[in-house]
């Protein structure tokens, strides 16, 4: 029977790389590792592949503290869980978020929890420490080849070029063969992530590897391919003007679905994007890969209310993918099919 929980000590290189590369840990630097547990009741009465998905979590973070330990011994390691509350934005005792503020570097690998509105950057300056932070990490991203497995000096370069067209231009234009064809106009802002966590007040997701986009002046049609949103087995054709999206129109099951997780029906405020970087992000099901995938861009909606069910094992995260898209910024062709040109 083969071993669920079974650790490949192959990923030993790739954390290597992280706390290394990413982290750019020096000597004696304290390091808190954040990840939930599950309560009796949670073994109980929650979903089967979510238990499993936190229990291997649980084994793999507990894996890279020994690791770290042995690997890194002039450094303090520190393994912290707490219990999981099934709810995105967790409270924490006053005493946790003092110990956690006391590291100089964090890495949390959370199931669904998002962390950054206890890790933020206004925190990480105030207490000297910086943060990567993962969601629904898996064994397969911190494996070789995985989205953590990247060149990230290569990486920081490619999405910096990237980053000084799309600044420079007057005007985005995004399309592909699929029938995704949209433009951004001039009053944009951005965002990015290369991967290098390397000073106080620093923080990123992981892995690493996107440039955001936020705009209100985002105008055509979006569509999604059959299989790319987990639970939607129809094309989704997301129909924008003046970053809203005024119409959804797929097949009646599958719209309902997305109205179910959306909390509500058109119109929907979508004002941010983000271009995928990292050409090994590989998973469009994981939540943090998603946005990470090269050539693949991705159009967050705004869900109406804070809507979320701990017993559904398929979350709508409110992303919707378009993927080997072309972007051109003042008619510069910068990704042709979803390959990176420059």
């Amino acid at each position: 029977m083969e071993d669920l929980f079974e650790i490949n000590p192959k990923i030993n290189p790739i954390i290597v790389k992280l706390f290394e590369e990413y982290f750019a840990i020096q000597s004696n630097e304290k390091v808190i590792l954040i990840t939930e547990y599950l309560s009796s009741e949670d073994l109980r009465y929650k979903p089967l592949p979510i238990l499993e998905s936190i229990l291997k979590r649980n084994i793999l973070m507990k894996y890279i503290a020994s690791f770290l330990q042995e690997r890194f011994h002039k450094n303090e390691i520190e393994l912290l869980a707490y219990q999981c509350q099934w709810v995105r934005y967790p409270k924490f005792d006053e005493k946790i978020m003092q110990k956690i503020y006391q590291a100089d570097i964090i890495f949390a690998a959370t199931e669904f929890a998002s962390l950054w509105h206890v890790i933020n950057v206004r925190k990480a300056k105030e207490y000297n420490f910086r943060a990567g932070l993962a969601i629904a990490l898996t064994m397969e991203t911190i494996s070789p080849g995985g989205a953590i497995d990247i060149n990230i000096n290569k990486l920081e370069n490619e999405v910096m070029n990237t980053y000084v067209k799309l600044k420079r231009a007057k005007k985005l234009k995004i399309y592909n063969k699929l029938g995704t064809e949209f433009e951004i106009g001039s009053n944009r802002k951005y965002f990015f992530e290369t991967g290098k966590i390397n000073y106080s007040g620093k923080l990123s997701n992981i892995p690493s590897g996107e440039i955001t986009i936020l705009s209100d002046e985002i105008s055509g049609k979006l569509v999604v391919p059959p299989g790319w949103i987990e639970g939607i087995k129809s094309k989704v054709e997301l129909i924008l003007e003046n970053s809203m999206v005024n119409e959804i129109n797929t097949n009646s099951d599958d719209a309902k679905k997305i109205f179910y997780g959306l909390n509500g029906r058109p119109p929907f405020v979508a004002r941010r994007l983000t271009i995928g970087m990292n050409p090994n992000a590989k998973n469009p099901f994981s939540i943090i890969e998603l946005e990470k995938m090269r050539g693949v861009i991705n159009l967050a909606l705004t869900p109406k209310g804070n809507y979320f069910n701990p017993f559904e094992t398929v979350i709508l995260t409110g992303h919707f993918p378009a993927p080997k898209i072309t972007l051109e910024a003042d008619e510069e062709v910068i990704i042709k099919d979803g390959k990176l040109i420059i």
